[in-house]
Order: C-alpha cells, then sequence, then structure tokens
C-alpha cells in the first residue's frame, strides 16, 4: 500500500543531517519483529492495517556521499576526523619568471703597428658586465641549454692578410673542456676598402659561464681575448689604425644558475570546501585539545630564500555575522608570515620538504563561534625579500614550488545549537488520501552516538510556503544521544533507547495534499554540552511502522 512517496531522496547526506532525518525514512526494507501497535492507546478504529516500513542500521560513513567518504580518515583508536585538503598548487617554472636578458657589449682598441718582415701579434683584453649594479643580481655561474653569442664590428687595418681569434676563458664547453672561441677574417687586399667588416655567431648550448671577481676586474664580469695576427705586405702605412668590437648574447636558456637572481613574488590561491557543515544555518562547534589541525606543505626545488606571507586567511559562514572571520597563524598582533626550507647549492635539483603546524592558532575560536563552509587563503611567495645580494641562490630552468593545506578536524568536540536544515521532494497520493482516517508512524530509535537531535519538519507548497509541520509536541522532536564515558576515550557506553508514535488524522492529511516539499530543520548538541569523540563503531538503528485506518 503506497501511502506516502518520497521524490528522488537524496540519501547519502552529511553526517549530522542524515542523522536527525533518518528518523522518519519511508522506504521498503526487512519486517521488524518490535512494532507493538496493540499498545497503542485505544481509538474507535475503522478497518485498519499495520506496515513495516523501515529497518535500518547506519554507521558513520553510511552518512557521507561517496565524494565525501574521501575525507574521512580513521586513526588506530577508530577515532573519526574529517580531512580537508586544497589542490596541490604549484608555482610557475623558474624559467617562467626568471630569464637571461639579452645582453650587448663594445669595445674599441686603437691598433699601433710598426713596419716588420715577419707576422706581428697583438693582444687585447677587455671585459664587460652581464648585469649593471642597479639590477642587484649576481651570476657566479651558469649552464647553458640555448643561446647564442654574437661577435661583429669594423676595423680600417688596410693589410693583405689579417686575423682575429676571440676568445672568453669564462664560458668553457662542458664536454670538451674548451674555451669559447671565434675566428675572425680581417683581409683587406690592395689595401681597398676604408673599412673591414666583420661578424660570427657561437652557439651557447653544452657551455658553462663562471665568472671568478678576481680574474675577471669584478662580479658580473666576462673577459674577452683577443689576438690580432697580421702578416708583412707592402700596403702602405695608412696609421692611424683602430678596431671596433661589438658582441650579444643572445635568446639564453640556463639548466643550472647559480649567483643571486634578485626580488620575485608569486601568488598561491584557493578555496578549501569544509563540506561537514553545507547545511548550517548557524550555532558553534568546540574542538577538544589538538583535535583542529591545520598544516601547511611545501616541496621546493627553488634555492633561494623564501618567505610565505598570507596576504588573504579567513573562513567563510553565509548564516553567522560577520560572516567572515581572519585566522592569525601567530596571534593577531603578529604578521602571517613564515620561512620555508630551500635548497643548498650541493642540493641543486632536489626537493626539499617543509611541514608547518599551525594548529595553535585561533582557528578553536573561530568554529566556537561560528560553523564556516569555506576557508579562503592568498599566500605571496616572497623571493629574496632580505634584498641581501651576497646570498647564494640556486635553481634549474624547472624549479618550482608546491604548496598544499590541510584541515583535519578530528571529530573531538562539543556542540551547542549546531542548525541544519536541508530539502527533499514529498508527494502524497491523492486517491489514496480519500480512504484513510489517519495514519500513525511509530519510530523506534537506537542512538549510539553521542549526540541529542531536535527535530521538525515542515511541508510545503513548490514556493516553500509552509502548510503544516509534522510534530506538534516538542517533547518528541527530541532524539537523545548516547550516554559517554570517562576520558580520555569520551565513548559511548550505551545507546539511547526512545519510541516515538506521530499520529496524522484525515483533517491534516487534507492540509498536506498540495505539499511538493519537504523542509527538514533539525538542531544538534553533544550529550550534556559536553566534549564527545566520534568512533568507526558507533551505529544508529532505526525501525519504522506504519498503522493506518482505511474509511470502507
Amino acid at each position: 500500500m503506497d501511502v506516502l512517496k518520497l521524490k528522488k531522496m537524496r540519501f547519502k547526506r552529511s553526517f549530522l543531517l542524515l542523522f536527525t532525518f533518518a528518523i522518519l525514512l519511508f522506504s521498503c526494507s526487512k519486517i521488524m519483529d518490535d512494532l507493538d501497535f496493540n499498545k497503542f492507546a485505544q481509538i474507535d478504529w475503522s478497518p485498519e492495517y499495520a506496515i513495516p516500513l523501515v529497518y535500518s542500521e547506519f554507521a558513520i560513513k553510511d552518512f557521507f556521499s561517496e565524494e565525501n567518504q574521501k575525507f574521512i580518515k580513521t586513526d588506530d583508536n577508530g577515532l573519526i576526523s574529517l580531512v580537508y585538503q586544497s589542490k596541490n598548487l604549484s608555482s610557475d617554472r623558474a624559467e617562467g619568471y626568471f630569464f637571461l636578458d639579452d645582453r650587448h657589449f663594445g669595445h674599441t682598441f686603437p691598433l699601433l703597428i710598426f713596419p716588420s718582415v715577419n707576422p706581428d701579434t697583438i693582444t687585447m683584453e677587455f671585459s664587460f658586465t652581464f648585469y649593471s649594479s642597479s639590477e642587484s643580481k649576481r651570476i657566479d655561474s651558469v649552464f647553458f641549454k640555448a643561446g647564442t653569442f654574437s661577435i661583429f664590428g669594423k676595423t680600417n687595418l688596410n693589410k693583405e692578410k689579417a686575423s682575429m681569434k676571440l676568445t672568453s676563458p669564462d664560458i668553457i664547453n662542458v664536454q670538451t673542456n674548451d674555451q669559447l672561441s671565434i675566428d675572425l677574417v680581417l683581409d683587406n687586399p690592395g689595401g681597398q676598402q676604408d673599412w673591414v667588416n666583420f661578424s660570427a655567431n657561437e652557439s651557447l648550448k653544452d657551455y658553462k659561464l663562471s665568472i671568478d671577481p678576481l680574474l675577471s676586474g669584478g662580479k658580473n664580469r666576462i673577459r674577452v681575448i683577443s689576438q690580432l695576427v697580421i702578416q708583412p705586405d707592402s700596403n702602405p702605412d695608412l696609421s692611424p689604425y683602430e678596431i671596433e668590437i661589438n658582441g650579444d648574447m643572445t635568446n639564453m636558456e640556463y639548466l643550472d644558475f647559480y649567483g643571486y637572481i634578485g626580488y620575485y613574488d608569486f601568488n598561491l590561491v584557493d578555496t578549501v570546501e569544509i563540506s561537514v557543515f553545507n547545511n548550517s544555518l548557524g550555532g558553534a562547534v568546540g574542538f577538544g585539545h589538538d583535535a583542529l589541525l591545520f598544516v601547511v606543505e611545501t616541496y621546493n626545488e627553488v634555492g633561494v630564500p623564501i618567505t610565505i606571507e598570507a596576504q588573504t586567511l579567513q573562513v567563510y559562514s553565509p548564516f553567522t555575522a560577520p560572516y567572515y572571520k581572519d585566522i592569525y597563524l601567530f596571534g593577531q598582533s603578529q604578521p602571517n608570515m613564515f620561512e620555508i626550507l630551500s635548497p643548498t647549492p650541493a642540493e641543486i635539483g632536489k626537493s626539499v620538504y617543509t611541514r608547518l603546524d599551525f594548529s595553535n592558532t585561533n582557528f578553536p575560536e573561530v568554529f566556537l563561534s561560528m560553523a564556516p563552509r569555506k576557508l579562503y587563503y592568498d599566500f605571496k611567495a616572497n623571493i629574496n625579500l632580505s634584498g641581501d645580494t651576497t646570498l647564494q641562490n640556486v635553481l634549474q630552468d624547472t624549479s618550482k614550488l608546491r604548496f598544499q593545506t590541510t584541515l583535519e578536524l578530528k571529530l573531538y568536540f562539543e556542540i551547542a545549537k549546531l542548525s541544519i536544515q536541508d530539502t527533499v521532494d514529498f508527494e502524497m497520493s491523492t486517491a489514496t488520501l480519500s480512504t484513510i482516517d489517519y495514519l500513525i508512524c511509530r519510530v523506534n530509535a537506537y542512538n549510539g552516538f553521542p549526540l541529542n537531535a531536535g527535530l521538525q519538519i515542515y511541508f510545503t507548497d513548490s514556493k516553500y510556503n509552509i502548510l503544516d509541520s509534522l510534530i506538534y509536541d516538542n517533547d518528541i522532536r527530541i532524539i537523545e544521544g548516547g550516554k559517554v564515558g570517562l576520558p580520555p576515550k569520551l565513548k559511548v557506553e550505551k545507546p539511547s533507547h526512545k519510541t516515538t508514535d506521530i499520529v496524522l488524522y484525515d483533517s491534516r492529511l487534507e492540509r498536506i495534499i498540495n505539499a511538493e516539499k519537504l523542509i527538514i530543520k533539525a538542531e544538534l548538541s553533544t550529550t550534556n554540552g559536553d566534549l564527545a569523540k566520534i568512533y568507526d563503531d558507533y551505529a544508529f538503528k532505526i525501525k519504522v511502522g506504519a498503522k493506518t485506518g482505511i474509511n470502507l
């Protein structure tokens, strides 16, 4: 006999909602053997039927959807925790924010040449600065994976045969151990050209740049040595002579970098959904000692000092003013800043792990005043915040910083008037209603959880206007929690038991015939308002039967 039908019942709710709604589940199940309708108060019955409707048992995991099962964690003692993790955030690769910009250099030498019948060799040396002093950066060494070293220039030397070899003793091929060198031809047959132009390129791939300030004349300076070889000829002496040497280092990409890269920053932003409170309308949750854990974990491949600053760190509840509350990692008057570990020069290419436990924050106070639904954060990572240019930075092109937060709520808490609400679709058969004088539901509830639940269910139309409520008697609204034992376990020693009869006469059934929605509201508190713990062997058993009077 189909008396009441709940359409599209979303069975897997959050724990707190289903705990209260479970007493009124109308779905076929095992036949019950302990619903004694002979003990009902004597009423002038029309022909009647007694129907067993529900016999179900719910463990803690049954109150969570499959999607939310991933948040449940159980320790060795069976204590339940809900673990909410942020996304595994990551910075860009180092090559995405730290670049080797193109560099240009140039130098002009006067050439003093004396007549000779033998070849003459003139050696010249100059250096150029890769980073200017205003850039606050320093190169100690760098391994190139790409780039071009270009030379171009001109000379008014009017020699029949002349050549020049340019070498940088600071740029070494890592495979052959040879210095970078470029050969140039400066021939001026018959001395006919006023200027001889020259140019050449060399790939920087597989080269390493190493700068010794004592040899190069200062930090960031790269040496270039030129050897000009002039063959004797009969061309006239048109001195004074000079040679202009220009060069570019372009399109450089690095594999490894050692030095000081200067200041950079980037943001790590995320929202953590605290889904256990998704159906809450307000109230407070107080956690026991060490029951609330907030951890920041980093995996850092960037070998620079990194300071993390929480520009935004707050929780949000849509029902409890002021709706947003800030989290203070070190106290309200202290900045939300902390440092993380970084690889040393000997650890280049490795990931260094940092775990920071911020459980001793104002998180417990915030949860006590509101049941937040979301945790927002915007962490700013500051590189070389101190500005100390003597520091040694090391990084690779692929170096990243990975960042994650974990919020763990051990179900060791006290709850005071935590209000929750949900809505489901509802339909009553009009044909069936015309034959019913009354409907009595008997609910046998065995509560093995340490939670008291006050319940009310409202029947509404499609626009959520209330037509009637299910429960008129305030006393029967309360399902008491199980009896809790002594600390430190605080475990339920004996489940509570309550039998409840709810009578709907035809006059009330007529009022709710147009109902299309059920609004379920509940108010939860821990047993006696004290601290309690939720273990994985707790269960809530529900047995429901219905008795109807048929109007023949």
